[in-house]
């Protein structure tokens, strides 16, 4: 997987950032779909997240119901690392509402 396998350890850092709790950090969230360039995804509890442009490649392999884990990521612009349990691939996001 290409998506962001450089930043792989600080994107599994159990680290929240500030405000994403409001929104649900953690597992037991699946991934609920996305826009057609990847760019921003939606997760079972509703909440909507803008991705990375290099975490793109990695949400556009993602299918309707995989779960997902999210977590901090430790980096600033993207404080959020949302991982695939299926793929392993991860994007590094922030938070972009609700649906």
């Amino acid at each position: 997987m290409v998506a962001l396998s450089a930043s792989g350890s600080a994107c599994r850092s159990a680290k929240s950032p500030a405000g994403v709790g409001a929104v649900g950090m953690g597992v037991g969230l699946v991934f609920s779909g996305r826009r057609p360039d990847g760019r921003e995804i939606a997760l079972s509890n509703r909440s909507k997240w803008t991705i990375q442009a290099a975490g793109a490649s990695a949400t556009l392999r993602w299918q309707v119901g995989e779960p997902v884990q999210v977590g901090g990521s430790g980096q600033g612009a993207w404080p959020v690392a949302i991982t695939s349990l299926v793929s392993g691939a991860t994007a590094l996001a922030r938070p972009a509402g609700r649906f």
